[in-house]
């Protein structure tokens, strides 16, 4: 019978040199920074040759160039021992008696914690009920599928479709007054992670 390797030589092969993790984690950021420097600089020039280059555009340039730089600073001052942790959004959607019209749609601008990679795409989950088996498919929920907002990637845009909660979405059995919904926006292809956003609906009846 074979003997047992003990735990401590399991967990040999999967020790990383101390720190590592912070260096790759400002290293990403350094990246990240001049991926969109580059492109900020490269599309500049472009229109100084063609001669459409104005102050508005100079300003752009100076915002993204200072935006993704405060990211590296950011990033380093956080040290190694800081875990990154998803943003929560919550959406509120209830009745309109007597108030405003209701809206077409519900936004949200969620600020992540880092910059992510220029190749980093976003893929969403369905909306699960908190109180029942229910479902709920993200192409119809959203009028506009999260995407990010502006060069630097540190920033998703996402929109609901209120007329597709407002027909679709049932109060639950259990509680007749209100349905919650839970959905997670992720890195593609990096199921490991935890995700970007949390995602939180509650709809009111």
């Amino acid at each position: 019978m074979a003997a047992k390797k003990s735990s401590s030589s399991s967990r040999s092969n999967i020790s990383r040199f101390p720190g590592i993790e912070y260096f790759e984690r400002v290293g990403l950021a350094w990246t990240n920074a001049l991926s969109v420097n580059r492109k900020a600089l490269d599309d500049a020039w472009s229109e100084m040759k063609d001669g459409t280059y104005d102050y508005k555009q100079m300003m752009k340039t100076w915002a993204d160039t200072a935006e993704s730089y405060y990211g590296v600073a950011v990033e380093a001052q956080r040290g190694p021992g800081y875990q990154r942790q998803p943003v929560w959004v919550y959406f509120d959607y209830g009745p309109q008696r007597g108030g405003p019209a209701r809206p077409n749609t519900l936004e949200r601008l969620a600020t992540l914690e880092r910059t992510e990679s220029e190749g980093t795409n976003l893929e969403c989950t369905e909306f699960a009920s908190l109180l029942e088996n229910d479902h709920l498919d993200p192409e119809k929920v959203y009028s506009t599928l999260p995407q990010w907002e502006g060069a630097s990637r540190s920033r998703i845009y996402m929109a609901l479709d209120t007329d597709f909660i407002h027909q679709h979405v049932k109060p639950p059995k259990s509680i007749k007054h209100q349905q919650q919904y839970i959905s997670f926006i992720l890195a593609a292809g990096r199921t490991s992670e935890p995700p970007l956003v949390i995602v939180m609906l509650r709809v009111s009846f």
